[in-house]
């Protein structure tokens, strides 16, 4: 499982990309579909989330399986 936190996610787009713990440029694909399988309420900017890294079928990295491991700070939340 990588860790990381969420940088941004659109709901009217339907993603988002979160951040890997240990690797500042490879921030990390995530569907709205991922985020619906995983029981997640919302994902908002600034929190902490554990998920696994999955192969899509274009060949590029998705996040899936995201657990929050911690809610966004307020400051992150009112930046939005």
């Amino acid at each position: 499982m990588a860790k990381g936190e969420v940088r941004w996610f659109n709901y009217k787009k339907g993603y988002g990309f979160l951040s890997q713990e240990g690797k500042e440029d490879s921030d990390i694909f995530v569907h709205i579909s991922a985020v619906k399988d995983s029981n997640v309420k919302r994902l908002e900017k600034g929190q902490i989330v554990e998920y696994e890294i999955q192969e899509q079928d274009n060949g590029k990295s998705a996040a899936a399986n995201i657990k929050i491991l911690q809610e966004a700070p307020e400051e992150a939340k009112e930046e939005k």
